[in-house]
């Protein structure tokens, strides 16, 4: 809009009341009427032609809103879901220490949010590695609760079980990953990833033989899955298998991909295994 077109008399007259109410109601400290005073009547600034950014009540309502929103904090202690505003209004103000903790506060409602604003204000603060790990952190929450929407719908969905499972997987409570992988596998045996994660899951609980299992499954599933094969090698060396090992790791490497970073662990597995002495030797992992 242009500036100083104005508005009719009639008009003009009611738009100086408005704007004298609202200074009178704020100088009397009243935000909370000035707030409702500006909601039943401020569609006069809609008939306003000018820049209404230059008008008093509207560059103060946003004042309003603050000052009131503090004084019901100051009388009733501030609850998660207000610890939100103030760590955005610590965010804005550059006081990013301050906007963490505050977050940090808001957790137990806007959980999302939160980790992804305390995200936003590391990141700020130059530390990118916590910003990633609470971006991390709201990312799985936002699959939890849409993977606990579709299980809702359809609890005999395989495919929201293994993502119950990934959810899980993800956040290293390899127990509940087991559980999940195991529902979905129940209603769906043939998916050798779900087999992976599965038998993944198991071997980072120390249970070499279940993890040995499910790696031999997904294998029998998809006899390519080079991740499957070393990971099993890598279980059988742990059962002191050592000549089965290596047979899965010579499997895992035909299937593998050149010149990629799973071939040079495969390859260095197998350098690996071929030493003499067994004592003490570990082989590499892989994981996706």
């Amino acid at each position: 809009m242009k500036s100083g077109e104005g508005i009719d008399g009639e008009n003009e007259r009611k738009l100086h009341e408005f704007e004298a109410k609202m200074k009178s109601l704020v100088d009397e400290g009243k935000y909370s009427e000035a707030i409702e005073f500006s909601k039943k009547n401020g569609k006069i600034i809609y008939k306003y032609r000018g820049d209404s950014c230059k008008l008093y009540s509207y560059k103060i309502i946003g004042v309003c809103y603050s000052k009131y929103n503090r004084n019901i904090w100051k009388e009733q202690g501030y609850k998660p879901s207000q610890w939100m505003a103030v760590g955005d209004q610590l965010f804005d103000a550059g006081d990013y220490d301050g906007a963490v903790t505050a977050y940090q506060k808001a957790r137990p409602v806007d959980s999302e949010k939160a980790w992804y604003a305390m995200g936003c204000a590391y990141r700020a603060m130059g530390n990118p590695y916590e910003s990633v790990e609470a971006w991390d952190e709201a990312r799985a929450i936002l699959l939890r609760d849409s993977n606990a929407r579709k299980l809702e719908i359809n609890p005999n969905d395989a495919s929201g079980w293994a993502e119950r499972g990934d959810v899980y997987y993800n956040r290293e409570n390899w127990g509940s990953a087991i559980s999940s992988y195991g529902n979905s596998l129940a209603i769906d045996s043939g998916q050798p990833k779900v087999w992976f994660r599965k038998g993944c899951s198991h071997f980072h609980e120390g249970e070499y033989e279940d993890a040995l299992a499910a790696f031999k499954k997904a294998l029998e599933l998809q006899p390519d899955h080079f991740h499957a094969a070393n990971d099993a090698a890598v279980t059988l060396w742990r059962l002191g298998r050592y000549q089965q090992a290596i047979e899965y790791l010579n499997q895992s490497a035909s299937h593998c991909p050149p010149r990629t970073i799973e071939y040079t662990v495969i390859e260095g597995n197998k350098k690996t295994a071929s030493l003499p002495d067994k004592n003490g030797i570990v082989l590499a992992f892989l994981t996706y």
